[in-house]
């Protein structure tokens, strides 16, 4: 009986985790593709090529699960969450 976190955010949600640092699985396969690119465009250069570090993510979070656990969203981050329940009608939220 503990909130859980999660970062995939088709596992935030009521009856799911409480929310977290969610990575975009078409944002990874974008970086992916830049990568592939630049092997094909410089197949020479594939000696050169640099892992790569992806940064990119966005804090989703859940107001059911929230309100549930009586977490708060610290201050430093409050203006840059978004709401599973605000993002689409994937889930039936009750």
């Amino acid at each position: 009986p503990i909130p859980t976190f999660s970062f995939y955010e088709d596992s935030i949600g009521p009856n799911l985790s409480t929310g977290g640092w969610v990575i975009s699985a078409i944002d990874i396969g974008k970086a992916a593709a830049h990568q592939l690119l630049a092997i094909i465009n410089n197949p020479e250069d594939q000696q050169q090529q640099q892992p790569i570090y992806f940064s990119q993510g966005r804090w989703i979070f859940s107001r059911t699960l929230l309100q549930k656990w009586q977490l708060d969203i610290p201050e430093e981050i409050r203006s840059e969450v978004e709401f599973v329940e605000d993002l689409h009608t994937l889930y039936y939220f009750e």
